[in-house]
C-alpha cells in the first residue's frame, strides 16, 4: 500500500518498521518510545529518542524501526502540523483570526 499525505502519526509496535520514500526536507519526529532510522546507501544509522526530530536531507528510502512501542510523526516539507488546542475559547479565537 502506498499513501501520499502531508502529516501522519503512526504507532509502531516493537520490532516493526515503516518504510518512507520521502522528499528532501521530510521531518521524522519521535513522539513516544525510541526509533532506529536507516537510510538507503548510508553507513550511518540514527537512534531517535522521544522528543527528537530527524530531517531527511534527500529523497532516499528511509526505514524507521521501533525499539519499543513508539509513535512517529512524518511531516512532508513545507507543511505544518495543525496545532492541537485544549481550550474551546482559544479554538474559537483562532478560528476567527483565520477567517
Amino acid at each position: 500500500m502506498e499513501l501520499s499525505i502531508d502529516t501522519a502519526s503512526v504507532q509502531l509496535d516493537r520490532s516493526t518498521f515503516l518504510r518512507i520514500v520521502g522528499e528532501p526536507g521530510t521531518v521524522l519526529t519521535c513522539l513516544q518510545g525510541c526509533l532506529w532510522i536507516t537510510r538507503d546507501g548510508s553507513p550511518m544509522d540514527i537512534e531517535l529518542p522521544a522528543g527528537q526530530q530527524h530531517v531527511v536531507a534527500d529523497g532516499v528510502r528511509v526505514l524507521v524501526c521501533a525499539f519499543a512501542p513508539s509513535l512517529v510523526q512524518v511531516q512532508r516539507p513545507g507543511r505544518s502540523a495543525r496545532p492541537r488546542l485544549t481550550r474551546p475559547a482559544a479554538s474559537s479565537a483562532l478560528a476567527r483570526m483565520a477567517a
